[in-house]
Parts: C-alpha cells; structure tokens; sequence
C-alpha cells in the first residue's frame, strides 16, 4: 500500500473518530464535482461510512453497499472518490448485463463484416492475407471494459480496440498515483450469475483474458463499490469476498434530525422552519408506510422537493403554506 493511501485512511479515521454517534455527519459535507451525466452536488457523510470506505480501502475489498432507493449509495462512492483522492468511474448494471461487459467485449459482429469483406475480394497476393488475417486477430476487435480501465488504465488505453468500440469511462484519468473508485450500480439489476462471475476479480484483484498470457493486473488496486437495492439476497460467497456497509434511515425525531442536517447543507439559504417542516412530512409518509413491498419516500425526495420550495417565489411563508401541497408529488407508496 502506498503512503498517500496510507495517509488518506489515517485521515478519514481520525474525521470518524471525532464524530460521538455513527450517524453523526463529518463537516463540512464532501463536494461532489459533476463528472459527465453527474451533477455538481453534495453528499454528507456520516461515521459508520467513513469507517466503511478506509476498512475496504485498506484491505483492497469491494464494498458492497445495501439498502432502500434514496439512501445516498450511488453519492456515497463519489464522495469516497473525493475523500481518496481518486479518480470517480460508474457503471450501471442492466438486466441483459454480463460479468464479462464488466472486463471485456469482443465485437464479433465487425469481425464477421470485415471477414466477408475481404472474402469478397478474391484471391489475394500471400503478403495481402497475411495482412488480412492480421487485421481479422481478435485482439483488434477486443474492447477493454470497466473494470480494466478501473484496474490498468494505461493498458487499457493501449489496447483500446481500433473500431471504436471504447467502454464508457467518467471524465478523463487524472489520478494515476492514487487510482480509481470504481461504482458497480444497482448489481441486482441481473441475476446472480454475474456476482458469481466476479469472485475471480473481486478476490484477486485480477481477472484472466482468455487470449491473453497475462493477467489486467494495474499497480494501485481500484476501490471497487457495489451497490444493491435488495431486491434479492447475494451469493454467499460473494458477500464473503466484499466489506458490507447497509445504510438505513432512522425512524422518528431521530430521522427527522437525519433529514435536517442534510437539508441544511444542501440549502442554507432555505429558512430553517421550512426544512423542518418538510422533514417532519417526510417522516410521517414514510410511517403511514405498513406494507413491505411499498417503496418508502426517502432523502433524495425530501432533497428535491427542498429544491422545488427553494425555487418558489415569495419567501417563507409561501414555502410553508406550499410545502404540504407540493410533498405530494414527492411520496413513493403509491407508486
């Protein structure tokens, strides 16, 4: 492990050290700078993650994180990119996604075309199907994904395939000497084949290319989070291999000091009556809630429907009398 890594950690150790309870906030929040679709935004973060983030950064494990739509997951590893100093790329999983998309695809579909092409050409000298068939080699048509650019950026660059066929990255490499964190969104998306396909590279750090003599192995192991919405249970022998990190929302007064802190940092501007009136609206959605498999209302709608209040005309008190009206839109139940 290098030594600004090791500082890093020490650092975000010491930040959770000084906070009495796991939820408490560090201050002041951590800013997330937009990179590509993402937004210029900010996260708070709160003890128990911190001390999430250093256990799987220090032992180089995935951290896998669980819980409801509208916790903060997805922000959660940006905000680890910022606080490590690294690098922030995303991939989100879809249901026809496979463990292989993650490392590597080769576009056999293009292989093919170029194959009829040349076939079409005719008899060809013997130095022109030496070329051809130097053309038609898989690793011209091979395209490095996610996971390899995460791991070793440089060789990825290097073996980029010459059609085009690039994987989508955030932004550009800025962080060689620290490396990436890498967010895997919403893995149960798929089905459980694809976890089970990871256990190679999630316990290595590594993963074999089947035409290749060497394993993608970079020099500073990327911090690689995961993140599910429970939607069914993981591998066993997955989760044996990942730091696991379940955020929750607290319930009552409790949630409702929660959802105000985070209201505050986000709109300081916004009187705080009016921040406390929508986190006490939120808080009782959230309680009318009885059946389990009804999505709960959660911070990111209590974040917008704040930013709806801050856009209104008039001041505090036409955001008060508007609140209970407009919270409406913004309450998952009934979905």
């Amino acid at each position: 492990m290098n030594q600004q890594l090791v500082r890093q950690i020490k650092s975000l150790i010491n930040q959770a050290s000084r906070l009495k309870h796991e939820r408490d906030f560090i201050d002041p929040p951590v800013p997330l700078p937009g990179l590509g679709s993402w937004e210029d935004s900010l996260h708070c973060v709160d003890k128990l993650s911190l001390l999430a983030i250093s256990a799987a950064a220090s032992t180089g494990r995935p951290l896998f994180l669980q819980g409801d739509p509208g916790t903060g997951k997805s922000n959660l590893a940006r905000a680890a990119a910022v606080l490590l100093e690294r690098h922030f790329m995303s991939y989100v999983i879809q249901p026809f996604t496979e463990y292989q998309d993650l490392m590597w695809t080769v576009d056999h579909t293009a292989r093919l075309g170029h194959a009829q092409i040349l076939g079409a050409m005719g008899d060809l000298s013997e130095e022109a199907m030496g070329q051809a068939k130097s053309e038609l080699n898989l690793e011209n048509y091979l395209s490095p994904g996610p996971l390899w650019w995460a791991m070793d950026w440089i060789d990825a660059e290097k073996r980029k395939c010459k059609h085009d066929h690039k994987p989508e990255v955030e932004g550009e490499y800025k962080a060689a000497e620290n490396g990436v964190v890498m967010l895997i969104d919403e893995i149960d998306k798929a089905d459980a084949s694809l976890a089970n396909g990871l256990l190679e590279v999630l316990g290595n750090g590594a993963f074999s290319v089947p035409f290749f003599d060497h394993p993608v192995r970079g020099e500073i192991r990327p911090l690689v989070i995961i993140t599910s919405n429970d939607t069914w249970e993981m591998p066993k022998a997955f989760i044996r291999r990942c730091v696991v990190h379940k955020l929750t929302l607290p319930k009552g007064e409790e949630l409702v000091e929660h959802l105000y802190a985070i209201g505050r940092a986000h709109f300081d501007l916004l009187d705080p009556e009016v921040i406390e009136r929508a986190a006490r609206m939120i808080v009782e959605d959230r309680e009318s809630v009885l059946a389990d498999d009804q999505v709960k209302t959660g911070q990111a709608e209590f974040v917008d429907l704040l930013l709806a209040l801050s856009n209104l005309d008039g001041g505090k008190k036409e955001q008060l009398e508007t609140c209970q009206s407009l919270g409406r839109f913004f309450f998952k139940h009934d979905v």
